[in-house]
């Protein structure tokens, strides 16, 4: 929700050029991103308690967890 309205907020900026609305959306895009991130972390100390060291299953996730946080950054 967050991330669909500073899409929003970037889009009118784009348009109004206002330096305060440049701020507030840099500002919550730093805020939102974060966010993600930390979230995407924690959902991958979660994923990797499973014990499946070693396996391609592992291997898999590591994969994809590299790919969740490449997406958000």
């Amino acid at each position: 929700m967050g991330l669909v309205g500073f899409v929003i907020a970037a889009s009118v900026h784009y348009f109004m050029d206002s330096p305060t609305l440049y701020w507030i959306t840099s500002f919550a895009g730093v805020v939102i991103f974060t966010g993600l991130v930390v979230i995407d972390s924690k959902k991958l100390k979660e994923i990797n308690k499973i014990g499946n060291e070693g396996s391609d299953e592992d291997e898999k996730e590591a994969i994809m967890g590299a790919v969740c946080l490449y997406i958000v950054f």
